[in-house]
């Protein structure tokens, strides 16, 4: 598995619940679960929807991370 984590958008609905913890313990439990850091994908100008860039940058990353780890 490959798992992205991206930082939270500030909705109140969200605000408050942190998944990544979660998510390093199953990382740090399972070999075939792989964390992948997209901080660093372009900015988002509507909440939860990913820009055209940010998209081809996200399927730039999830190749690499796969290539890294097959």
């Amino acid at each position: 598995w490959f798992v992205g984590i991206q930082p939270p958008t500030d909705h109140e609905n969200v605000n408050g619940y942190d998944p990544v913890p979660d998510f390093r313990a199953i990382d740090d439990n399972d070999e075939n679960t792989t964390l992948i850091d997209l901080a660093h994908l372009p900015g988002q100008e509507k909440r939860l929807v990913i820009s055209t860039e940010g998209i081809v940058k996200l399927g730039e990353v999830l190749a690499q991370a796969y290539f890294e780890n097959r």
